[in-house]
């Protein structure tokens, strides 16, 4: 799997089922595997069966759950994060749980976890960033969404003055900027961040995500991407809000994953 031999990692992960068919870790392993070949439908129904064996493992009950967002199923993937929270009432609310509150309309209940959580960390600006983006997305007033933004972007800039390396703080930096309407500071943000943190994938995927929310720059948006999955497939990352754009695309899969 992790040599991007799909093919090799579909019969592995498979044989290892057939012998253990109760092994949750397995069924998990073999839904990301089959993921990678495209087969959603396979992957989804795999990641189903690591839920049913292990319905106390919040791992496996998020996973089915991320899946059945990527295939449209939004309801009964609030369903599951529901469940993986309830048997670790410790975690925080995942970001890929917010998403499926944002997908089934109860941004609400989205906004609620986050202005409890931006009361807690008043100073973190990746939080600030979360609040006021949700803010913006539940049309409240712009107002109550440009405080938290420009409360976000003042501390980043802070962070760049002390450390102008930090790549990820410049992809926030982007993040901000476009949600604010300047989009030619989000881009140039973007190169900033790359030419910082090129090779940590992590800011690759923050990478498109600014891409992605401007409307003409979406094959751009496909191409980071796809670079960020081909170094790392992360499913929870796929699934952030700003992505939407790109989700929309039928051929989403296939255009990162190939």
């Amino acid at each position: 799997y992790h040599t991007h031999d799909v093919a090799k990692a579909v019969e592995h992960y498979s044989r290892a089922i057939a012998l253990a068919p109760r092994d949750a870790e397995s069924q998990q392993r073999a839904s990301m595997a089959f993921l990678r070949a495209l087969n959603s439908e396979e992957a989804q129904q795999t990641a189903s069966a690591a839920a049913v064996v292990d319905p106390f493992n919040p791992e496996a009950r998020s996973l089915y759950g991320m899946l059945l967002m990527l295939r449209g199923d939004n309801a009964n993937a609030v369903k599951q994060f529901v469940a993986a929270q309830r048997h670790n009432p410790a975690a925080r609310v995942s970001d890929e749980h917010l998403a499926a509150l944002v997908a089934v309309n109860d941004h609400e209940g989205a906004l609620d976890i986050l202005r409890d959580r931006a009361v807690k960390q008043p100073d973190d600006y990746i939080v600030l960033h979360d609040l006021g983006r949700m803010l913006q997305l539940a049309g409240k007033p712009k107002a109550q969404w440009e405080e938290a933004l420009l409360k976000a972007r003042k501390f980043i800039h802070t962070i760049l003055k002390n450390d102008s390396s930090d790549g990820r703080a410049h992809a926030y930096l982007g993040l901000v900027s476009t949600r604010l309407g300047a989009f030619a500071e989000g881009i140039s943000s973007a190169h900033r961040a790359l030419a910082k943190a090129g090779s940590d994938v992590g800011t690759r995927y923050l990478v498109a995500r600014i891409y992605a929310l401007q409307r003409d720059k979406l094959s751009e948006g496909f191409v980071q991407l796809s670079s960020a999955a081909h170094q790392r497939l992360i499913v929870s990352a796929l699934l952030d809000l700003d992505l939407q754009n790109l989700r929309n695309d039928p051929d989403f899969l296939r255009k990162i994953v190939e």
